[in-house]
């Protein structure tokens, strides 16, 4: 492969830096806006405001990058903390940090009622959602690669209500509100946070190729199990965040790899020999016929009152049924071998 211009495929693959502190979770968390990150080198923040950090425990001596909310606790945690920077084209800026983040809040909520109120036309609109669309591309992508391995679990009964849970805020609450899709319980919400799962995946199948969804994942598994077409699966996974065909060749062969933990209770084991006979419609000498024996096995964990104990109850034991068989053998009685095989189908 020939590069035009390597630096921009090394520029592109390099990762993210992230903010070395603690904290930065639980300062952040409450705030919409990205914080910036800089290097501690820079200088952006007094030395001493860095030390304070380390000594702390909420940074170590060979951390590299500090966010600007990080940096702001650190000052913080001075005795005398050094003034903070005046923004060149506002003389009333916040003092600290938190109240900083109090003043955009009243902002925001002043935008909102705003918009409510219509005072804004479609093409203002647009560009506010542009705006936001643009402030959270970068979120998506990396939620994309984090939430895009969760079809390996698609079976697991919190699969969707962890995708959910860990999907992009900003993008879910705009679809519930444009959608008028509900978020409680009942039978008509269960589908429209169905059609907000599958929304979310496509969202994250644009922004990411490679994404795949595991309620898409599941749709895909159940459609091929119904038509086993290599042609159907190829091309229901062009058309979304359903994976390709050899990731669902792949995920199936891993299903029988991972033993399955033996409870402590008894299990019922059933046998189903079933045989396949090929049909033929030509006539030749010594011809065969093909067929196969699939045997299915079901186990079923016995719980529940009186059945923990099934194993030992002396009427279903095998040695009940053999001792009829052999009476049936020696009396011809075949009426009481029909009576046994069918208390056996209980």
């Amino acid at each position: 492969m020939i590069l035009k211009n390597p630096h921009i495929f090394l520029f592109s693959t390099m990762p993210l830096p992230k903010c070395a502190c603690n904290l930065h979770h639980t300062l952040t968390q409450h705030i919409t806006c990205t914080p910036h990150i800089s290097k501690i080198s820079s200088r952006k923040f007094p030395k001493a405001s860095i030390d304070a950090l380390i000594t702390a425990g909420h940074l170590s001596s060979r951390s590299l990058y500090i966010c600007t909310v990080c940096g702001e606790h650190g000052n913080m945690l001075l005795d005398n903390p050094p003034p903070p920077k005046q923004c060149k084209f506002d003389s009333t800026t916040p003092q600290t940090a938190q109240e900083h983040y109090d003043t955009k809040a009243k902002e925001a909520k002043k935008l909102v009622q705003q918009i409510n109120e219509g005072y804004f036309k479609q093409d203002q609109l647009a560009q506010l959602t542009h705006a936001i669309g643009t402030s959270q591309n970068l979120a998506l992508h990396t939620e994309s690669i984090q939430l895009g391995q969760m079809y390996k679990n698609a079976l697991s009964p919190n699969c969707d209500s962890t995708f959910v849970e860990h999907s992009n805020k900003v993008v879910s609450s705009f679809l519930q509100g444009a959608c008028n899709l509900s978020t409680h319980s009942t039978a008509k919400d269960r589908q429209d946070s169905l059609k907000h799962i599958n929304i979310m995946e496509n969202i994250y199948h644009t922004r990411n190729h490679n994404f795949i969804g595991p309620s898409s994942f599941k749709a895909h598994l159940l459609s091929y199990f119904h038509c086993k077409s290599k042609s159907a699966s190829t091309i229901l996974s062009k058309f979304g965040p359903f994976g390709s065909y050899t990731t669902l060749l792949n995920w199936l062969a891993q299903q029988g790899t991972q033993p399955i933990a033996a409870p402590d209770t008894d299990i019922l084991t059933f046998v189903d020999n079933n045989q396949n006979i090929g049909r033929t419609h030509h006539i030749s000498l010594n011809s065969t016929i093909k067929s196969s024996t699939i045997t299915t096995l079901i186990h079923i964990h016995a719980q529940g009152t009186g059945m923990q104990q099934i194993q030992k109850d002396a009427q279903l034991s095998p040695a009940i049924r053999l001792q009829d068989i052999s009476l049936a053998n020696h009396h011809d009685d075949w009426k009481r071998l029909q009576t046994s095989a069918q208390e056996t189908l209980w």
